[in-house]
């Protein structure tokens, strides 16, 4: 059974926190309950985390790039020169693909990068991404979050507390806080989500998870049906 070290107020540790095998455990125990066999289960979690990253990041994009064909290029109207006597490839227009200022051939044009997940993959995913960081003890749980200010110095000082000082910190919090929304959003390194508002992408780059106890709960009551 995974579990996660719990800290109290003060940045002291106070206890542990035992988290269930069917979420967080082994490979292998999460996907017996899930498919009910453990053949070539570690290769097929990697493939579905890395498949859920990949639709995140495409899902991010604008796809609003766009070239223009010859079609749509201004100009080139006549004959830059005659057709023959003079030596030369015979040309119909200076917007030709291969004249400086013509069009593209085959480049990109607006469209939409969606990729679509089923809600079990993406669950699946996000439970293997955060069970590879507990087991390598990357991720902290702490008992409350109080913020009752707007100040960055406080979000500084809770990290140094519980060892997030570093680069690529992600906080968990358990419910929406303004105070703590408008503290932490001047750190470059530091991105703060609400349960169970995150990512498995946000959790593989993270490199220290700070994460309520009551956001641990949320999740478990939402993904453990």
């Amino acid at each position: 059974m995974p579990t996660v070290k719990i800290y109290d107020k003060k940045g002291k540790e106070s206890g542990e926190l035992k988290l269930p095998d069917a979420m967080y455990g082994n490979a292998e125990t999460r996907s017996r309950d899930v498919e009910g066999e453990t053949v070539d289960v570690q290769r097929n979690l990697v493939a579905n985390l890395h498949q859920a990253v990949l639709a995140e990041q495409a899902n991010e994009r604008q796809g609003t790039h766009s070239t223009r064909t010859r079609g749509m290029v201004r100009g080139g109207g006549r004959k830059p020169f005659k057709q023959k006597k003079l030596g030369r490839a015979r040309q119909g227009t200076i917007r030709a693909p291969h004249w400086k200022g013509g069009g593209v051939v085959f480049g990109p044009s607006p469209r939409s990068h969606e990729q679509k997940m089923n809600r079990r993959s993406r669950r699946l995913a996000i439970q293997s991404a955060l069970g590879y960081k507990i087991a390598s003890d990357m991720v902290v749980a702490i008992d409350g979050v109080n913020f009752e200010r707007f100040k960055t110095k406080d979000a500084l000082e809770f990290l140094k507390q519980y060892g997030g000082d570093g680069p690529r910190t992600l906080v968990i919090l358990g419910e929406h806080n303004p105070f703590a929304v408008r503290s932490f959003r001047n750190l470059p390194d530091v991105e703060l989500r609400t349960a169970p508002d995150f990512s498995a992408r946000d959790i593989m780059v993270a490199r220290r998870i700070i994460m309520d106890k009551s956001a641990f709960q949320i999740v478990e009551e939402l993904w453990s049906k």
